[in-house]
Order: C-alpha cells, then structure tokens, then sequence
C-alpha cells in the first residue's frame, strides 16, 4: 500500500481550531496538561498514578460484559491486567452510529491500538490497553441512524426516543438485509455480512448489538468496549455527580474557559448549564434544572428537594445521566487513562474543561488528534495518474485543478499576465507624459487602462470557457474525482463508511490502518 502525508496546513477542511491545536498554537498552552508526544507519557504515567481508580470494579464489571461473548485472548488479558496499577487506558469514544457511520469512527479505534503498541515498545514494564467507549446514553438517534454505502444513504427508519443504546431492535435485521443486498456475493461481502448478522444475534437493545459490533472488528486487537451505562459504574461516579447537583460548580468554570478561548476565535462547543445531567425515565432523557430549591425533569411531572434526589441518586445511580460537557469526567474517574485520542471538533471541546476536571479533583488527559485519513481505491488512483496531477494536487479546488489540467494540456497559452503587464507599462508611461501637460489628462489615461485590463481579463475567461468546452470529458472526470475524494465539500472520512474501503483492500484493511495510523505523526494521511 501506498503511503503518502500532507501537512495538514494544505487540506482546507481543516478548520482553523483543529489545526490550531494541531500545529500547537502557543495561545493554547495553558488550556491542556501535556504536548502530545511520546515522551510526554512518562509524566502522564507518573501523574495518573496518584489519581486512584476502582479497578477491582472496573474488572468486575468488564468481565461480566465480556460474558456475553468469547471475547479473544488479547482481550482476557487486557481485561485481567486493568487489576494492576501498573496498566492505563488509551480512550477513544464515539456515538453509536449505524454500522459504523462514517470512516473516522474506524480511524479513531486504529489510531489507539497503534499508540498502545508504540507506548508498550517505549515503557515495556507498564501494559496499555486500547479502549472504546460507546456513547450510548446520547438520545440524538437522527445523528446514528444512518450511513453512506456506496454513494447510498441507508437509514434505520423508526420511531426513537430515549438512550440510543437502550432501544430495541426493531427494524435493524431489514437495514443489515438492505446492507448485505448492497454489497453483493463475494467472500469479502459474506464476511461483513456474517459480522453484522452475528452481532445482532441474541441482543436485546442496540447498544448491545454497537458492543459485539465492535469487538467483532476490533476483538484481535485487544480493544476494549465499555458501556457506560451501567449501574455500578455509575454508583462510583455519583460523589461526582452529587457535587454537580449540589455545588453546581461545572457552568462558571467551563464558561470562563469559553470566554478565554473565544478570545483567541475558538467558538464554544458546549453549552454548560447550570446542571450537566440528565435524568433517564422509561423511554426518556431529560434535563434536570434547579429552580427555587428544587430539582425539576424537564418535560415531565417529576419534582425532588434536594434530599430527595440525593436519596433517588444513592439508591438508582443509573437513573442519572451525565451530558457532553460532564460526560469527559465520568469516563476519566472510572477508568485509569493516560490520554483521549479524538477528532478536531473533540478536542476543541475538551481544551474548555481543564479547570473543571481541577475542580473535581479528577486526572486531566493528554489531548491526542486522531489522524485523518484519504483512501484511493484503484479507480481513483488511475483516474489521478491520468489527468497528470499529484497526491498534493488533489487538494487544489475544482476550478485550480481544472485551470492546471487545461494549462498543462493545451498549445494556446490562455494566461495573459505577460500581455496586461506590457498594456499597464505602456499606459503607466503614456499617464506621465500626459500629467506634464495636464494632471487631469493622467486620470482620465489612468481610467482607461483600468478598463482595457478588464476587457483583458473577461477575454481571458471566454477562452478558457472554450477550452473547458473542448475539453468536457476530462473537466467532468475532475468534477466526479473531486466528488468522490471530497463528498459534499467535506474530507471523505466524515462521509463514507468504511465497507467500501474494506471491500476493495480485503480483510488487511484494519491491519493495514493500525500500522500506519501513528496519531503522534500529526500529518493528513493519503492511503491507495
């Protein structure tokens, strides 16, 4: 496989405050812990380790998750080893989305797995482990329940309210039947198709089917899926959350960072209230606001003091449910992790919760981009190699690319820089002999070059109208490539899924990306 990476300065739809985290910008420095790089961990490791987790817990509760499948040997060992203080978590967490979803949720698992193979070389007498968190407890069904196949959207259509992963199953054997007629007759296609129909084999809820999903592509690798749904985890998480009822200390932390980072043009990316949990009911997922020495659920009848929903949280801690902006402190006061590996839009939401996590007394991770990833199939590849551009050409826009093919494969030159540069001297010259005679006649010399270059400019643009006209099938051929490696106007990794890609690679597909998906190599990747 050919590798090839760009700076990411050169992909336009990095946006300004990913790349700016990407680049380390200096204004940015007090807003995180640790530069993430390799030896940034031996403080991370030392650092984390005065922050005591659970463990006994945290084993109890994965070995009886993993009870419900034959999970690999990798796994059992993993598993076992987070008993021991000297084992970490890498982190990375995603929505459920339908089978996937697009190609970063992929990207996000081999970047960990790379990471915990390269942190073992480094410090061998520690053991870390790749980890996926599920973001179950999310009730945004809209934003999972779909997914780009081969140019075509396939959706869950039903009725959703409530936690995603606690809904049943209906519908879902009628997409995974839509999916396998998609893909086709082949042993590549018969495989996905057993692990999607294996996955739902025996589940009750989606989130059970996300977590044999998972472990199903990743299980050989040793990743780890948690729920963090679960009532035990829970329990260990509510002295947090009662001082976020309590004390409500979240809003004016996390606001005052937002305020500080919009200073430097970084937008909010979470709006913190002045409680960042939800209460989960039979089917629903709603706000608790306090108002008046009362704790109130949001569109429903359901009222406590403050004695009583600290009864209800002792007694039913899975009741409760952390949003986005509490949900970072569940996961790190749970699990013994060293660092978070996510998406640009991630990481800028967790550059606003540093001061929180102090307050809470909870370890603030390192801070990883995941890499970003562009795979050319064979089409694409011969379809570039033909049109004579290169990988760094492909991120030009449409029209510089067409401006470039045309420019390179044309005998008329169409550029008229040199022509207009001989019309302005000339005019230039022709303005100062007329001004000694009358400064006025200057202006009026100056107005008509003006215009001459203008008319200059529009021929320029016919003639290459009437070139793009000659030559329509090879500009069509780079409308269609650029559709194909920028859908929407977007990276393809934020639109496609990735069977398409493991259709064509073949079963080394995974491999393939945990072998080069260095997340410490802070360079866009293109793979073909």
């Amino acid at each position: 496989m050919k590798i090839e990476k760009i700076d990411y300065s050169q992909v336009s739809a990095i946006s300004f405050k990913d790349l700016a985290y990407i680049e380390l910008a200096p204004f940015l420095k007090d807003f995180y812990n640790y530069t993430p790089d390799l030896s940034s961990f031996a403080q991370a490791i030392e650092d984390r380790k005065s922050k005591l987790i659970d463990r006994p817990l945290l084993v109890k509760v994965l070995k009886s998750n993993y009870s419900t499948i034959e999970p690999s040997d990798i796994q059992k060992h993993n598993i076992a080893s987070l008993g021991s203080e000297n084992t970490f978590t890498i982190i990375t967490a995603h929505q459920p989305s339908l089978f996937g979803g697009p190609l970063y949720y992929i990207l996000k698992v081999c970047s960990v797995i790379n990471l915990c193979k390269q942190l073992k070389d480094k410090h061998p007498e520690y053991n870390f482990v790749p980890t996926f968190v599920s973001g179950g407890e999310d009730h945004d069904f809209d934003e999972v329940d779909h997914l780009n196949l081969f140019g075509k959207i396939v959706k869950w259509d039903r009725e959703a309210q409530g936690p995603v992963g606690r809904l049943d199953i209906e519908g879902l054997q009628s997409v995974i039947d839509e999916v396998s007629d998609i893909l086709g007759d082949n042993p590549i296609a018969e495989n996905l198709k057993s692990i999607l129909n294996n996955s739902l084999d025996s589940c009750d809820t989606y989130g059970q089917f996300v977590f044999k999903f998972v472990n199903a592509l990743f299980g050989k690798y040793g990743v780890i899926a948690v729920n963090m749904d679960d009532a035990k985890l829970k329990a260990a998480f509510a002295p947090i959350m009662k001082r976020e009822l309590v004390e409500r200390i979240s809003q004016p932390l996390v606001t005052e960072t937002q305020e500080q980072l919009t200073a430097h043009h970084f937008k909010a990316q979470a709006f913190p209230r002045d409680i960042n949990l939800f209460y989960l009911g039979e089917g629903s997922r709603d706000r608790i606001e306090y108002v008046d020495g009362l704790y109130n659920i949001v569109d429903s009848a359901l009222t406590f003091s403050e004695s009583e929903i600290l009864e209800a949280l002792d007694s039913n801690p899975e009741n409760f449910s952390p949003n986005v902006v509490m949900r970072p402190l569940y996961q790190e006061s749970i699990l013994p992790n060293l660092a978070y590996v996510g998406g640009g839009g991630e990481i800028a939401y967790w550059l606003e919760r540093k001061s929180q996590f102090d307050a809470f007394g909870v370890f603030y991770p390192m801070l990883i981009r995941r890499n970003s990833v562009m795979i050319l199939n064979n089409g694409l590849n011969k379809t570039i190699d033909k049109l004579g551009f290169t990988t760094n050409d492909i991120f030009q826009t449409q029209d510089e690319l067409i401006n470039q093919y045309i420019s390179a494969n044309t005998e008329v030159e169409i550029e008229l820089e040199d022509q207009k540069s001989i019309i302005q001297k000339a005019y230039e010259e022709i303005a100062n002999k007329s001004k000694q005679v009358d400064p006025g006649l200057a202006k009026s010399v100056l107005a008509d070059m003006t215009k001459q270059l203008k008319n200059i400019d529009q021929m320029e643009s016919r003639m290459k109208r009437a070139i793009k006209s000659q030559q329509e099938v090879q500009v069509n051929k780079i409308g269609k490539m650029k559709d194909k490696l920028f859908p929407n106007n977007g990276l393809q990794e934020r639109f496609d899924n990735f069977m398409p890609h493991y259709m064509a690679a073949g079963e080394s597909f995974f491999d393939d990306l945990v072998e080069h998906l260095d997340p410490m190599d802070r360079r866009f990747i293109v793979m073909g």
